[in-house]
C-alpha cells in the first residue's frame, strides 16, 4: 500500500514538473499589446538589435514620442545595407531626432536599469512606459519592477513589449537551442534576483548577508555565471 502511494505521488509530481517545464515559455513571455504611452524604454543586452528595431517600429507608429536607451548597450546589426554598432546610430539613421532620445547611465543589469529608468521617468514626468525586451525576459522585468523597484507605488505604469527575435518560440521553446538557453538562464536569474533584491535587499539584509557570507555567495555566483556562459556557448 505504501509503495503504491509513493508511486502515485511520484507520478503526480512528475506530471506537475512536466506541465510547468513545457509551459515555461508561456509563463515567462508576458508580452502585452502596445498602448499609447509617454516613452519607449529599450532594455540592454541584445547584440542582434531586435529590441531597437521593435522600439523604432513603436515610435514610427506613434505609440510614444521619446525613446530611452541604455548607454551600456552595444549592437552588431545590419539593416538596409548599413552596419550599426550602437542603438543611437540606428535611430538617427532612421530619422529619429537626437532630441527624442534619452539615456540610462551606469545601468549594467536589469535591476540597475529599472532603478535608473524609474528615476528618469519621475524626473521627466513620464507616467506610462512601454518597456521593450526579449519576450522570455519580461516576467523577470515585471517581478523586479513591481516588487523591488516599486514602480506601482511611484505611480508608474508599465506595458511590457516583446521584441521579435526569430529564435523565440513560446510554445515549443525547448525544441530550439537559442530559446532553450534563454529560458533556462532566465529561470536561474529569476531565482537569484528575487532572493537578492526582493527577499534580502527590501528587508535590509543584502549587505549583512554579503558581509558575512561573501565567499560562499561568490562561489555560488561564479557557479551560476559559468552555467549561464555554458548555456550561451553550447
Amino acid at each position: 500500500m505504501k509503495a503504491k502511494t509513493a508511486i502515485t505521488l511520484l507520478l503526480f509530481f512528475l506530471a506537475v514538473f512536466a506541465y510547468f517545464f513545457i509551459n515555461l515559455g508561456k509563463l515567462l513571455d508576458i508580452s502585452q499589446p502596445p498602448e499609447r504611452a509617454d516613452v519607449i524604454a529599450v532594455l540592454g543586452g541584445d547584440w542582434e538589435g531586435y529590441r531597437i528595431k521593435k522600439a523604432l517600429f513603436l515610435y514610427q507608429k506613434g505609440y510614444a514620442g521619446k525613446i530611452i536607451l541604455n548607454t551600456s548597450s552595444r549592437i552588431d546589426m545590419s539593416d538596409n545595407g548599413k552596419t550599426f554598432k550602437t542603438e543611437t546610430e540606428y535611430l538617427l539613421f532612421n530619422d529619429v531626432p537626437k532630441s527624442r532620445i534619452l539615456y540610462l547611465v551606469n545601468a549594467g543589469n536589469t535591476m540597475y536599469e529599472l532603478r535608473a529608468l524609474k528615476k528618469l521617468a519621475l524626473e521627466n514626468g513620464f507616467k506610462k512606459l512601454l518597456i521593450v525586451s526579449a519576450p522570455p525576459h519580461l516576467r523577470r522585468v515585471r517581478i523586479l519592477a513591481d516588487q523591488a523597484a516599486d514602480f506601482p507605488q511611484a505611480g508608474l505604469s508599465l506595458i511590457l513589449i516583446g521584441s521579435d527575435p526569430p529564435w523565440w518560440h513560446k510554445e515549443g521553446w525547448y525544441r530550439d537551442k537559442a530559446s532553450r538557453n534563454f529560458v533556462l538562464a532566465e529561470v536561474i536569474k529569476i531565482v537569484s534576483n528575487y532572493t537578492a533584491y526582493v527577499v534580502l535587499q527590501k528587508h535590509g539584509l543584502l549587505e549583512p548577508v554579503r558581509r558575512y557570507f561573501g565567499p560562499a555567495i561568490d562561489l555560488l555566483k561564479n557557479f551560476f555565471q559559468a552555467q549561464l556562459r555554458r548555456l550561451g556557448n553550447e
